[in-house]
């Protein structure tokens, strides 16, 4: 996925072991830590909705 221009950065902070399995998910997967994270944003906030 491109960065969209319109998008903003923000800094979160991961326990090592948050860190070390979101860096594995990137080496395995060959997508950004970026990516992964909004994935994972999206799929949350998808349930919340859902329930």
């Amino acid at each position: 996925m491109k960065p969209n221009p319109q998008s903003e950065s923000i800094r979160i902070r991961f326990s090592e072991k948050q860190k070390k399995r979101l860096l594995e998910e990137k080496n395995r997967t060959d997508r950004s830590a970026s990516d992964i994270v909004r994935q994972a944003v999206d799929e949350y906030f998808g349930r919340k909705r859902r329930a």
